[in-house]
């Protein structure tokens, strides 16, 4: 069980103008891979998917700070 310390991130990219109105939070996914994290506080860094034509310029915040809990 985790538990994050950010609920929500902010994703700036660029790309073809058509691609960026179509963008929706099926085609924009953020990640923080905790694989191989024990239990405790863990600082990860955040990752963006978007599509192929479309740069990611910032995420803010990049880090979120992840707290795991041993399983009940």
């Amino acid at each position: 069980h985790y538990d994050l310390a950010e609920t929500t991130a902010t994703i700036r990219v660029s790309g073809p103008k058509t691609v960026i109105d179509e963008l929706s939070n099926s085609t924009v996914t953020l990640e923080a891979d905790v694989d191989g994290l024990g239990v405790g506080r863990h600082t990860v860094s955040l990752t963006a998917s978007v599509p192929a034509s479309v740069n990611v310029e910032s995420i803010y915040p990049n880090e979120v700070s992840i707290v795991i809990t041993a399983a009940e």
